[in-house]
């Protein structure tokens, strides 16, 4: 693999050296793509094998979860991603759990599509509200959490979607038809913080534009080719003509001013890599993780 210092696009997918991480073989493709054709492609759709393994799956389910009221929880954001898993886990027969966390940040949108999902598949959902003056100050990710429990208590994560034949405009019209529900307007834009980070502040802040890894998924995967991905990132993933009014929402609700916000972006960029953080401590608690799951195959 070579490093280089300037400027290169991968010649498969769309990943270029504004990630700071990025390699390239001797063809020009780049870490992620090759990862994705010698990794991640065997945890995606392969027809009746996983037509199978799926079948297996939800019969283990079902048998682990008979003596409870559930047989899993599902977080439901009102996503594409998350209400086509809450329709799959119905149409599977399972008894599921929604559970919701507001953070605040919610387009009423992706509200309106929790509740429909909610009522029309007859699933149970609760919601955690969190307290906006702890959330708005510090949000923690941290490592003990994640080891007790996935490593002590041994709760898994299933990934649904690698299971079956998904193809997120089909979903779109199969939630649209199905359970009445809307788009909010692009990736993880059901929170309208999220949304805003990865449309307007990663990009103009960092130089991180996140469709880049998301159309790459989409060409390795067949669903998109690279000259579409490429006549889209000429086009700024936020709207100009409404891009100040969302900096001044964003703003109030976070309690600073436009100017502080304005004189931050000037700031020169630093990242988690310069600060003391649990990286090395949580990849470790997902390998082990991973490899006490490997047998039983959750596609992770």
């Amino acid at each position: 693999m070579i490093k280089n210092n300037s400027y290169k696009i991968c010649n498969r997918c769309v990943m270029d050296t504004t990630d700071t991480d990025i390699v390239f073989d001797k063809e020009g493709y780049c870490n992620h793509c090759n990862n994705y054709h010698h990794r991640i492609a065997s945890m995606a759709y392969q027809g009746e094998k996983s037509d199978r393994e799926f079948s297996q799956l939800i019969a283990t389910m079902k048998q682990k979860g008979k003596q409870s009221k559930y047989d899993c929880v599902i977080g439901i954001s009102g996503g594409i991603d998350s209400s086509y898993v809450a329709l799959l886990a119905k149409e599977k027969g399972l008894r599921v759990l929604l559970v919701h966390l507001d953070n605040g940040w919610n387009s009423p949108i992706a509200e309106e599509n929790i509740k429909n999902i909610a009522r029309i598949l007859g699933f149970d959902y609760e919601v955690f509200t969190l307290d906006w003056e702890e959330f708005r100050n510090i949000q923690i990710f941290g490592w003990k959490e994640e080891f007790y429990y996935k490593i002590v208590k041994g709760i898994k994560m299933v990934y649904f979607l690698n299971y079956v034949p998904y193809i997120k405009e089909k979903a779109m019209e199969t939630l649209e038809g199905k359970l009445n529900w809307k788009y909010y307007g692009g990736k993880h834009y059901e929170s309208k913080y999220t949304g805003f980070a990865q449309a307007y502040f990663l990009p103009e802040k960092y130089n991180i534009d996140y469709r880049r890894a998301t159309f790459s998924t989409q060409i390795c995967a067949g669903t998109m080719t690279r000259e579409e991905a490429m006549t889209e990132l000429k086009h700024k993933a936020y709207n100009e003509t409404i891009i100040q009014q969302d900096i001044m929402e964003i703003c109030e609700k976070l309690e600073i001013s436009v100017d502080d916000f304005d004189k931050y972006m000037k700031y020169t960029p630093k990242y988690h890599s310069d600060f003391p953080n649990d990286e090395k401590k949580l990849a470790l608690i997902y390998k082990i993780y991973r490899l006490i799951t490997h047998k039983k195959d959750y596609r992770r």
